[in-house]
């Protein structure tokens, strides 16, 4: 997973995030667990990325190693446009034995969730996403603004996947495991789902691209006003 400080503002309600989603179930049964990054000054207090881990169900989750925190600061490790490239490796797996939803960052055990506090993941999952997400608060922003029009902050790097490695956010060796704890890659035609074409875009595998394995997507954008 790629690091990268996106610009967002000061003011109202607003973040910027990296993340792989571990998801089952649907609406108001989905049990999530989402790790990554996030820059967001109204929920951190300042514009560095930091880690983070986000789930639904219930308030548990057990701290395996305490040398790094969970909320782990980034502001050592940000990639430059055209320039050094820092990226950090996530894993969430579902251990076999004993249930375990575990979480791994750059081969060190951060910590667990019991199977036993979810009703849907307790068993698999049932959907893999990676990617990013961007959000604020639009009635705050027009009344902090004075105005209609609120820009959504940048995803990523600040740029399209077009311009390439090293200029755009990328994740890299995704892969899936299956109940024989299997590792293989996702089908070379996942869905992709981005909603703000005109500001975001991501590829999957995209041509051309020197320094990322086949298994990469790249995504993001320069955020900015979206007409839809």
């Amino acid at each position: 997973m790629n690091i990268w400080k996106p610009q967002v503002e000061q003011g109202f309600d607003m973040f910027s995030l990296a993340q792989t989603w571990v998801t089952a179930g649907s609406g108001f049964e989905l049990n999530t667990i989402e790790v990554g990054w996030m820059v967001s000054f109204s929920l951190l207090n300042d514009n560095n990325p930091r880690m983070f881990v986000y789930w639904t169900v219930s308030l548990k989750f057990y701290i395996k190693y305490q040398g790094i925190p969970v909320d782990y600061h980034l502001d050592h490790y940000i990639s430059t446009y055209n320039g050094k490239q820092y990226y950090t490796r996530i894993n969430v797996f579902k251990d076999t034995k004993s249930g375990f939803w575990y979480l791994f960052r750059n081969s060190l055990a951060i910590g667990y969730w019991p199977s036993s506090i979810f009703d849907k993941l307790n068993k698999k999952a049932d959907e893999v996403d990676w990617g990013g997400e961007v959000y604020y608060d639009i009635d705050m922003c027009r009344r902090y603004k004075h105005t209609r029009n609120c820009p959504y902050p940048q995803m990523g790097s600040g740029h399209f996947p077009s311009e390439g490695y090293g200029k755009a956010a990328y994740m890299k060796e995704l892969q899936v495991i299956d109940n024989r704890n299997m590792q293989y890659n996702p089908a070379k035609n996942c869905v992709l789902i981005n909603d703000r074409p005109d500001i975001f875009r991501i590829t999957q595998n995209q041509k051309g691209v020197q320094g990322l394995p086949d298994n990469h997507i790249l995504f993001g954008g320069p955020g900015g006003y979206s007409r839809y």
